[in-house]
């Protein structure tokens, strides 16, 4: 890390020109090889033109990040809507159920009737599952969509804990019926570990201003930290009082998840950070001022790579 380049946008953000050009420049492979390649060095100029745009319109006062902003956001790029869904996003990861299952999982299988040695060897596989799960998440991401997998893993995780409680909630189980319980919660650790462990963590810093990213990324880890607590200091209480109906708390969650992500989350795949302004802005005229910039003076450290080249 000691000899890695900040990102062009802190150097911009910091008035540190040359650097942030140098940094776009090898970015951008615009020498190779002792060759200039002047195509990347047009494109350079635009990205550079954009991130401008962008760090601009952050830094108006409308755009400032206020405690009423986060509560009823009139922005016009929706600075406090994004603090929100930081918040939120990783708040309902938390609350479809994984914490319940993984802290109580043995027990949970227990209870469905299960051995103890059975119970703690399918514990292990399931957990080892949700890892696998994870690793499906990195050649995925890109090609499918965070909403979209987001959306598809929330809805079979929501289809997968329908059946876990209904067969929990039958008084007279059998073999089969107690096999069939277990065997739900593979699927529903498979597909929270490829959607809902590596997006959420992802989508909230990915989604805020560059001069609010720590400030998404905390509030983030404060939805984290909230709903864990609820989830793991209730869960076992209501496990102890109303037994198999505590899944229905999960349950609702796992709903609200899809439909959060599909009327607040729009997709940032494939978008650079300056397109992510756009996604959230709030009229044509800032989307066109963001889209097209006029900033030709901040080029001239680009046009003297250029020439020198």
């Amino acid at each position: 890390m000691f000899f890695l380049p900040d990102t062009p946008r802190w150097y911009y953000i910091r008035d540190r020109m040359e650097e942030g050009d140098k940094t776009l420049s090898r970015l951008y492979g615009v020498y190779r090889n002792g060759m200039t390649n002047y195509g990347a060095v047009a494109e350079i100029q635009n990205m550079k033109s954009t991130i401008m745009a962008s760090l601009r319109v952050e830094e108006e006062s409308e755009n400032k990040l206020t405690l009423l902003s986060i509560v009823w956001d009139n922005t016009p790029l929706r600075v406090g809507r994004r603090i929100r869904i930081s918040f939120m996003i990783l708040g309902i990861q938390q609350s479809m159920g994984i914490n319940i299952m993984v802290y109580y999982m043995t027990r949970i299988f227990s209870e469905v009737g299960l051995s103890d040695f059975m119970a703690s060897l399918i514990a292990a596989l399931s957990l080892t599952l949700q890892w696998m799960g994870s690793w499906v998440c990195i050649p995925t991401i890109e090609r499918i969509g965070r909403r979209r997998i987001m959306m598809l893993t929330g809805s079979v995780q929501t289809l997968c804990l329908f059946v876990f409680m209904v067969l929990n909630m039958i008084e007279h189980k059998t073999d089969a019926t107690r096999w069939a319980a277990a065997m739900i919660i593979f699927p529903y650790l498979f597909f929270y570990g490829w959607g809902w462990v590596g997006c959420p963590w992802l989508y909230g810093p990915e989604i805020a201003p560059l001069r609010y990213r720590h400030i998404g990324s905390a509030a983030g880890l404060l939805g984290v930290w909230v709903f864990t607590f609820i989830t793991v200091f209730a869960g076992g209480i209501a496990l102890e009082t109303v037994g198999a109906r505590i899944w229905i708390w999960p349950l609702v969650f796992n709903v609200i998840a899809v439909v959060f992500v599909y009327f607040m989350c729009p997709d940032p795949t494939g978008k650079t950070l300056e397109e992510i302004d756009q996604l959230f802005a709030k009229d044509g005229a800032l989307v066109d001022q963001l889209n097209h910039p006029s900033i030709e003076k901040e080029l001239d450290g680009l046009q003297e790579i250029e020439n020198s080249a």
